[in-house]
């Protein structure tokens, strides 16, 4: 770690950053540097790699400092804005004062001109006069902070780092002071604790250690309340940046604030979620907002900072989700940027690639059906397909380079290994650093059906034929090893029917399997859930392949527990293990405990994709509603309503509303008439077996919508009881 790091190990009496928990505020397809960090309390670095600010309340009555750095979990609350807007708000309380915080990232002209609006609320409850003291404070260690080597504050309430002026205040303090640790040998925090103040408004320091504060005077009867507003520039670089950061921050807080939320609310509800159980209906948009957040340029990423590269065994996930979220031609220009990467992660050149780089094109495919742009991309999947095809026949070892890796992957030799020789016509391919030949093989057989399928898409009918056979091929060996083999790697039960479709879920000896592995591993012989220690993505993957079983008990335990356990405090985000990957954040000040792989983007788009199946799904020809709808919602009013669905039968609405005891409406709405599905299997947890409905079906288990009750009109209405 850097000299900072040691110096606020040997000071004891500083105030260290919390280092705990964290989340990602920004604006889409922004560079990783310009995100904001921010932990609970509300503490803030506005963009990588600059400084932290914090809010802290001294009481003189009681010669004590309160610092959300030093305060126990449980004691912070934060939320995003109406449950899912990636508007940050803070609450947390100390000397009768109630703090509120509301943080958010916005552009003032372009993606390299970004501002963090910070609201503050400060209200006393309780029962008599409040006299304290409000710091606004700016220092090098923050979630996210950097070496501060000057420092200049003045009364109008502006603040200037490294010789830009970061900082613009609604109100004036009274009273600001800077402190280097050259000058002082102190951290601002030392004086803070006595509540004071250095007499310098301006300073410098050899070590990157200034710091400083602005006081603001309370004087609250309770009850009374009071409002700050501070702006803080992300990175400023451009010589007119000054201006356009002084004409935003005149601009009328509720404005800005509109905008922002306007802003999302318009790009998140592409699809309209509305669920019974809001936990649902904010995961869904909350996890969306954070994977957009989290790409860079037009890539998507696992976690900012942490992964700066496309990891396209993760990523492929995201594309996917973002694809059935509605994001089209977001997903349409991913794509085009994919095409050349055969190979693209941390760990090299890896056997499992190939059906992965497959996937998303597919998914793409059958979500929009556009034959012009298949015919464009169809080469650079052939080319994948092709290596699916040679390595699960090879003799030989097969080696490439792959340039961007893991800094601790540079020198390692078997990061060119791609696979071994072949073995029962099953590639030996590496994947997380040994041959996890279900879950390699599973992917080349995804990629095989995917392909013959474009191909007789596109009228390429040998094309077709050939991948077809493979793909039975490889899905006939890998049956055959599963046999003395499923379950030996958790991988297993996370790919084998979904997403890889590899293994049938009407086969007794998988559903036996799988049964197995959750006695074994999910409740290991107890009634309580045992969630994963690692790896939070297998999980949540491991449920969405329970539920394509038909066992929606189990997968909707897991979504239960992940709705119920977030690593990042009531805001879905997950950790992907306890591990870390550290060397990206050498050069950042402040993020000094580990692990800081959260919120993490595959765990959280493997969650997203498993919210969006629970309500309806495709499999082949078949729309599938209601599978993993939870039993408790068909006994209550309120409604179950997806609108504007991309699916492969185009954009589809489901509309379930329970009018009374025993009543059911069902409405379902297909966009595209012509893209209509064969049937739908409507497979909603009815509590009675047999019942009566408007179209004469009469048996829970064979609740099937044939293409006659909506070919005409591309809805179909039913009334159950």
């Amino acid at each position: 770690m850097s000299r900072l790091k040691d110096l606020l190990d040997s000071h004891p009496n500083w105030i260290p950053p919390r280092s705990d928990q964290h989340t990602v505020i920004g604006l889409p397809h922004s560079r990783d540097h310009r995100k904001t960090f921010v932990e609970p309390g509300g503490s803030f670095s506005p963009g990588a790699g600059t400084f932290g600010v914090s809010l802290w309340i001294y009481d003189p009555m009681a010669d004590k400092l309160h610092a959300p750095e030093e305060f126990s979990l449980d004691r912070l609350h934060w939320a995003w804005e109406d449950g899912y807007l990636p508007i940050l708000n803070s609450t947390w309380k100390a000397a009768g004062i109630q703090v509120q915080q509301q943080l958010f990232a916005e552009s003032v002209y372009d993606l390299q001109n970004i501002v963090n609006t910070l609201k503050i609320h400060v209200t006393n409850k309780g029962e008599a006069v409040s006299k304290v003291s409000m710091f606004v404070v700016l220092r090098c260690y923050g979630p996210a902070g950097g070496q501060i080597r000057s420092m200049a504050m003045n009364m109008k309430g502006r603040a200037d780092i490294n010789g830009y002026t970061v900082m613009l205040a609604d109100q004036p303090p009274i009273d600001i002071g800077t402190s280097g640790f050259d000058r002082d040998g102190k951290e601002i925090s030392e004086f803070l604790r006595g509540g004071t103040l250095p007499v310098e408004d301006r300073v410098e320091d050899s070590q990157g250690l200034c710091s400083g504060a602005f006081r603001y005077s309370l004087e609250l009867k309770p009850g009374e309340e009071k409002e700050f507003e501070f702006n803080f520039f992300v990175h400023p670089m451009e010589y007119d940046y000054l201006s356009r950061f002084e004409q935003y921050h005149e601009q009328p807080y509720e404005l800005k604030l509109g905008k922002v939320k306007q802003y999302w609310e318009a790009n998140l509800k592409k699809v309209t979620v509305q669920l019974p159980d809001a936990r649902y209906t904010n995961a869904y948009y909350s996890i969306l907002a954070q994977m957009l957040i989290a790409c860079v340029d037009h890539d998507a990423r696992i976690a900012t900072i942490t992964y700066p590269l496309f990891w396209l065994r993760d990523c492929v996930y995201i594309v996917n989700a973002l694809d059935k979220a509605g994001f089209h031609d977001e997903v349409r220009i991913q794509l085009e940027r994919m095409k050349d990467r055969i190979f693209a992660g941390g760990f090299g050149a890896e056997g499992d690639a190939f059906g992965e780089g497959i996937w998303p094109y597919y998914t793409h495919y059958l979500l929009r059906g556009d034959r012009v742009w298949l015919e464009e991309v169809y080469p650079s999947l052939r080319e994948r397909a092709e290596w699916i095809v040679k390595l699960r026949k090879t003799t030989e070892y097969h080696y490439y380079d792959v340039e961007m890796r893991l800094p601790n992957q540079r020198s390692s030799a078997n990061m060119d290994l791609v696979c071994e020789p072949a073995k029962d016509g099953l590639i030996q391919g590496r994947m997380d650093g040994h041959i996890p030949v279900i879950w390699v093989n599973g992917f080349a057989h995804l990629g095989l059906k995917a392909i013959s399928e474009l191909a007789e898409a596109l009228g390429l009918k040998d094309d077709g034929a050939r991948y077809k056979e493979e793909a039975i091929q490889i899905q006939e060996a890998l049956r055959e090893y599963g046999r003395s083999a499923f379950g030996d790697n958790e991988r297993d039960v996370t790919c084998a029917i979904w997403p890889t479709q590899a293994f049938s879920p009407d086969d007794v000896f998988v559903q036996e399997k799988f049964e197995s592995w959750w006695q074994k591993n999910r409740l290991q012989g107890k009634a309580a859930y045992n969630p994963e220690p690692l790896w939070k993505y297998f999980e949540l993957g491991q449920a969405h392949n329970y539920l394509l079983l038909g066992d929606a008990e189990k997968a909707l335990q897991t979504v239960h527990y992940y709705l119920e356990h977030h690593y990042v405090n009531n805001l879905f985000g997950w950790l992907e293990d306890n591990h870390d990957v550290a060397e990206f954040w050498s050069t950042i000040e402040g993020w000094y405990k580990l692990p800081s792989r959260h919120p993490h983007g595959w765990v959280s788009s493997e969650l997203f994709l498993l919210l969006r199946d629970l309500i309806l799904y495709e499999k082949d020809r078949t729309l599938i509603v209601g599978e993993g709808v939870p039993p408790e919602w068909m006994e209550l009013t309120s409604p179950i309503e997806v609108l504007k669905m991309p699916t492969s039968f185009g954009p589809v609405d489901v509309q379930i509303h329970c009018v009374d005891e025993g009543k059911v409406e069902l409405f379902i709405h297909f966009h595209e008439k012509g893209r209509l599905p064969e049937e739908i299997d409507v497979r909603l947890p009815w509590k009675q077996v047999e019942m009566d409905t408007s179209i004469g079906l009469k048996h829970r288990e064979s609740f099937i919508i044939g293409a006659q009750h909506y070919r005409d009109h591309g809805d179909v209405k039913i009334t159950v009881q």
